[in-house]
């Protein structure tokens, strides 16, 4: 810990960028290790403050992060677009868009469907793509889902997905 507490202070004094970097760097290392063997407040403190430094030397602006779902989706998840209130998934496992609400955490739609499967007299494969409908569309429908065939998937909450079919 002396060595962590020694580079910090030639950190401190330290008007070259390159030097003070090095310096702080150092100490980050030698009160990590400090605090492999012993953590106290002191070695937390200033590991603490080394990473502040270093971050505000490299520009580096942390971002915390938390789970989107409290359980997990159980889908290979490959794209994703977002409206004003939902959260639309692709899952490329199943190749069906999932919906998610968007509220405190996102709280996933299990009744939304919108998928593979027989519409009239087209078989709509696996869904390969996904996008994000405008708000004001002919069909009042809030994703558009897409199969390798080109066949188009249009689907909101609450109703049943309708087909159009790309003119050959």
């Amino acid at each position: 810990m002396t060595q962590a507490r020694v580079l910090r202070q030639q950190a401190l004094q330290e008007t070259d960028l390159a030097r003070k970097r090095q310096s702080w760097d150092g100490a980050l290392k030698y009160a990590t290790r400090a605090e492999e063997i012993d953590k106290t407040s002191e070695t937390q403190s200033l590991r603490q403050e080394a990473q502040t430094q270093l971050d505000a030397l490299l520009g580096v602006t942390r971002l915390r992060f938390a789970p989107a779902f409290s359980a997990p989706l159980n889908a290979q998840i490959s794209r994703m677009a977002v409206s004003d209130s939902d959260l639309y998934m692709l899952d490329a496992t199943d190749g069906k868009i999932l919906r998610a609400v968007i509220a405190r955490a996102y709280a996933r739609d299990e009744k939304f469907i919108c998928g593979a499967g027989v519409y009239g007299s087209v078989t709509v494969g696996s869904l390969v793509d996904l996008l994000v409908l405008p708000k004001a569309n002919m069909l009042n429908s809030s994703v558009l889902g897409v199969d390798a065939a080109g066949n188009l998937l249009y689907c909101a909450p609450g109703q049943t997905p309708r087909l159009m079919t790309l003119p050959l």
